[in-house]
C-alpha cells in the first residue's frame, strides 16, 4: 500500500527502471528499491541491497532521486518516503501511521511529535500514576502538619470576613468556577503590603497556573 502511495506521489510506475544493469550488478525498478526499504525499519537502507553494496547503493540513490539530499541516521530513506505521503514509523509502538495520529510539535522536522497520541497517552498516564502515588505517600506522612496548615489558614480566613459579607453569594461563586481554573481573592488575605478581605467583590477565578504565579502578590494597575 504505502509503495503505491509513493510511486503516485512521486509520479512513477513499479517497473520504472532506478538502476540498470551494470556488468554483474542486477538492474533494479522504482518499485522494488522503495518497497524494500519501507518494508524494513531499522536497518540501513544499503544493507538492504547485499546485491550492489553500499558504495553503488548510494550511487544509486543518487541518480534515481537527483532532487534529493538526505543526511543524517541509519532511517534516513526510510523517513523520507514515508512523509512523501504524510505517514510516520512510531518507534514506541512500531507502527507506521498517518501525521493525524501525531500530536503537533514545531520543534521537530516534520513539526509533529516523535511518538503517536496513543503511545504518549500512555506515557503520561503513567507518568501521573507515579505521580499520584508519590504525592499519596508524602501526603499520609505529612498529614498532621497539612492539616495544621489547613486549619491555619482557614483560621485565618474567618478573620477576614466582614458581618456585612455576602456568604451566599460567595458559596455559588466557588460552585461556577470553570474547570480548570480556582477561586482567587484580588487583593490576598495575607498580602505582604496589605491584605484584602474575603467578600464577593474580592474574588476572581485564574487559571492554575496564574494563580500560582500570582501567589500572595498584588500589584496596582
Amino acid at each position: 500500500m504505502f509503495t503505491e502511495l509513493v510511486l503516485n506521489k512521486l509520479e512513477l510506475s513499479y517497473s520504472d527502471i532506478a538502476k540498470k544493469k551494470h556488468g554483474s550488478a542486477r538492474e533494479f525498478s522504482y518499485g522494488e528499491v522503495i518497497s524494500r526499504i519501507l518494508a524494513n525499519h531499522g536497518c540501513s537502507a544499503y544493507k538492504l541491497f547485499p546485491e550492489i553494496g553500499e558504495q553503488t547503493f548510494f550511487r544509486m540513490m543518487k541518480k534515481a532521486f537527483p532532487l534529493v539530499s538526505l543526511a543524517g541516521g541509519e532511517q534516513t530513506w526510510h523517513y523520507y518516503f514515508l512523509s512523501l505521503i504524510n505517514y510516520k514509523y512510531c518507534g514506541s509502538c512500531s507502527t507506521v501511521k498517518c501525521f493525524n495520529d501525531y500530536a503537533n510539535n514545531k520543534l521537530n522536522t516534520l513539526g509533529i511529535a516523535s511518538h503517536c497520541k496513543v503511545c504518549r497517552n500512555k506515557a503520561q498516564e503513567g507518568s501521573y500514576d507515579k505521580y499520584f502515588d508519590s504525592h499519596q505517600k508524602s501526603y499520609i506522612k505529612n498529614y498532621g502538619k497539612i492539616r495544621e496548615r489547613q486549619n491555619h489558614y482557614k483560621g485565618e480566613r474567618t478573620l477576614r470576613i466582614p458581618l456585612w459579607s455576602q456568604t451566599e453569594l460567595i458559596a455559588e461563586f466557588y460552585d461556577r468556577c470553570p474547570e480548570g481554573y480556582q477561586v482567587d481573592h484580588i487583593i490576598p488575605l495575607r498580602g505582604e503590603l496589605v491584605s484584602g478581605l474575603h467578600v464577593i467583590d474580592n474574588l476572581q477565578y485564574l487559571t492554575v497556573l496564574e494563580n500560582s504565579s500570582k501567589s500572595n502578590k498584588y500589584e496596582i494597575l
